[in-house]
């Protein structure tokens, strides 16, 4: 174990890299997938019994699978997504979601259906066992407050 942890040791992960024809995805991938393999790799040696939160359908997910990492899967409330499962830009006007009946029909939605609508109209199918919400969200206190009312109303 590292100094400091009470990890359990493990054996070592896996490299894995999906292949791909595109250059310039696979430059951006490499850097991603090495990110990705790093905490994979700290998470493996010293916290094998530990849960890793990963954003749903992410490439960290699929490596923390591949390599027999514990995780569950997160869903971001808050935030919009693109049509490729990731998320819009905090740069971008509608990256932030400010409605708590947005966030309940979305947990609703993944629920009851298995997707949730991107910010351009298409539906992503993800699997997930937690939802988050940034606590550094505009008005955050008052969604938090609505979603609560309205998670408490259809009970």
């Amino acid at each position: 174990s590292a100094p400091g942890t009470s990890g359990s040791g493990g054996s070592a992960p896996t490299n894995t890299r999906p292949s791909t024809a595109s250059p310039s995805w696979s430059t951006t991938c490499s850097a991603r997938c090495d990110l990705a393999m790093l905490i994979i790799e700290i998470i493996s040696e010293y916290y094998n019994d530990t849960l890793l939160y990963v954003p749903s359908g992410s490439l960290i997910e699929k490596l923390a699978i591949d390599n027999n990492i514990n995780i569950r899967k997160e869903i971001f409330l808050d935030r919009s997504y693109n049509n490729d499962n990731t998320l819009v830009s905090r740069t971008k006007a509608n990256a932030i979601i400010n409605s708590s009946e947005l966030m309940f029909e979305r947990i609703n939605s993944l629920i009851n259906n298995g997707y949730l609508i991107s910010a351009f109209g298409k539906r992503i199918f993800l699997e997930v066992d937690t939802f988050c919400i940034h606590g550094d969200s505009p008005n955050i206190l008052d969604c938090l407050k609505g979603l609560n009312r309205l998670y408490n109303a259809k009970i």
